[in-house]
This record gives structure tokens, C-alpha cells and sequence, in this order.
């Protein structure tokens, strides 16, 4: 029989958010944790093997789109994601531990890039309302380069040859959640400027999608969207993407339902898992779960 036991969080009496968001004003975001934290409650599942295979040293190189709705663990992997390019001998540890529980040896063996700065955001805060200028605050020479695009005449858009020299310089992961909100949010005319922020934006994905297929040793591009029926997806789909997919279950016919009370959810135990030591979170293909396996 599993051990099963409500997280912290929906033990006190006052139920507090339990959807996981990259960054938070109060540094509380998941990519802001240390990666333990987040380690401690993720469970590798097929999709987090897809996402970390995606940034490891044998990936294809094309952009990577998480699609589904709301609520199906797309932002729980975008920040293991965030901390395996971050901190990737941590979660090398982490995969090498899962690897002997489960007896996969190919968790051992899979090697995250090194050597990349990891830049994630959930944009639809619209924080940053202009993707270069999350680019130029977060990245190390980025001061430098912003000075170079605002002397360039005639360029609304940063060019791919001046992203390109910035990326050289220290290569980025660009993890943007929420981009389908984010963008589908921008007008079409700035009243200040007159200038279309959509168009704008439109132009600049095509130029980091590119640069992600040609120059995937200097530029990562993950983004998550809600459905395939947007212009930002299309323009990113053109690259051929790698594409992890919520919309669907891809469930074995051997798992056994357990459903989870104390969130009204329903997850998939398969039998392999049945001996799991640690405490996990049991994040399914498709669903999250505020259960815990105990030893």
C-alpha cells in the first residue's frame, strides 16, 4: 500500500496558490528557488524526459513548444528546465537517483548542455513588454548591446547579427512562459508611437526562432502556448519545433487510477513507481497531484 500524504501547502489552515509560476515580485517564483526545492517535488515523467532530452548535449537544435491548457504541468517542467540549464550537475544527480529507483538507465545517461545562461519569465505579466529588452536587463553584456540597437537608425526590431554577437558572447536559454497570452495581449497600435507592438514582436520571434534552428550553440528557445491557433506559434512552427504536447493522454494500459481527494484530481500510478522512497510530486503526463509518496 502507498504512503500518501497532502503537501505542506494544503496543510494549514488557509489553502495558499498552488499553481507554479517561474517568477514572482517576492522571489518566490519556481525559477527562483533553489533547484532542490523543486527537484524534491517532480516526478520524471515522459514529458520532463522529452523537455531535458530537448536541452541536452544530443539535441536536435530547433526551438521547443510546450502546448496545452492551463493547469497541466507546462510550467513545473519549463522550471526544471530553467534549473537543469542553471544548475545541470544538480539535476544530473537528481536524474542519476531517479535512474537507479526505476531502474532506467537512460535517465543516468542523459547530459544537459553546459555553459548557458538561463533566461525564463512567464511574459503574459507583461513586465517586460518587449521581448529585447528582457533580453538586454537579463543578459551580461545586454547593457552594452541595448546601447548598440538605440544608435541603429531605422531598425525597430534588434537584427539577427546584433543578437547573434550578444548570444556568442554568452549563449542563453530563453524559457518564456505564457508567450500565447503574452502575445495575443498586445495592441496593434501604440498610441505613443503610432508603431504596431504586435508586428514588432511578430518579426522578433521569426528572428530568435531562427537563430535557435541555425545557432542552437549559442541560442535555446522554449516557449508554452495554450493552442496551435496563433500567429507567435506559427511564426515559431515554421522551425519545425520540438513539440511537447499536453492536449492528448498517453497513458499505459497497465496504470492503475488512484484518485486524490484532497485535490479532486486524478493521477496515473504505474506499477514501477509503487517502491518510490522520496517524497515526490505525482505530476502525470497531463495533470498535477498534491500527493505525496512517503516512505
Amino acid at each position: 500500500m502507498i504512503g500518501l500524504k497532502l503537501r505542506d501547502e494544503f496543510l494549514g489552515s488557509h489553502m495558499t496558490g498552488t499553481a507554479i509560476s517561474l517568477r514572482t515580485s517576492e522571489n518566490q517564483g519556481a525559477a527562483q528557488k533553489p533547484a532542490e526545492e523543486i527537484l524534491k517535488i517532480t516526478y520524471p515523467t515522459a514529458d520532463i524526459q522529452t523537455a531535458l532530452k530537448a536541452i541536452s548535449d544530443k539535441r536536435s537544435g530547433c526551438p521547443i513548444v510546450l502546448m496545452g491548457d492551463r493547469g497541466r504541468g507546462k510550467s513545473h517542467i519549463m522550471a526544471v528546465m530553467h534549473h537543469a540549464i542553471k544548475s545541470p550537475d544538480v539535476v544530473g544527480s537528481w536524474l542519476a537517483g531517479w535512474s537507479d529507483k526505476l531502474n532506467q538507465n537512460e535517465l543516468k545517461d542523459l547530459s544537459i548542455t553546459k555553459g548557458f545562461l538561463a533566461i525564463s519569465e512567464p511574459v503574459h505579466n507583461h513586465e517586460y513588454p518587449l521581448l529585447w529588452d528582457l533580453l538586454f536587463d537579463r543578459h551580461p553584456r545586454g547593457e552594452y548591446y541595448k546601447g548598440q540597437f538605440e544608435s541603429m537608425e531605422n531598425h525597430h526590431v534588434p537584427p539577427r547579427s546584433l543578437l547573434e554577437k550578444m548570444f556568442e558572447e554568452k549563449p542563453v536559454c530563453l524559457i518564456l512562459d505564457e508567450f500565447q497570452t503574452w502575445y495575443t495581449g498586445l495592441p496593434t497600435k501604440d498610441k505613443k508611437t503610432g508603431s504596431n507592438p504586435q508586428k514588432l514582436a511578430f518579426n522578433f520571434i521569426q528572428n530568435l526562432s531562427e537563430i535557435a534552428n541555425d545557432r542552437s550553440d549559442i541560442l535555446i528557445f522554449v516557449i508554452s502556448v495554450l493552442n496551435n491557433q496563433n500567429e507567435a506559434f506559427q511564426q515559431v512552427h515554421r522551425q519545425g519545433p520540438v513539440l511537447i504536447d499536453f492536449r492528448g493522454l498517453r497513458q499505459k494500459k497497465t496504470d492503475k487510477n488512484l484518485c486524490c481527494t484532497g485535490c479532486l484530481k486524478t493521477v496515473k500510478i504505474s506499477p514501477e513507481m509503487t517502491s518510490v522512497p522520496l517524497p515526490v510530486r505525482m505530476q502525470t503526463n497531463d495533470s498535477a497531484c498534491c500527493m505525496r509518496i512517503n516512505p
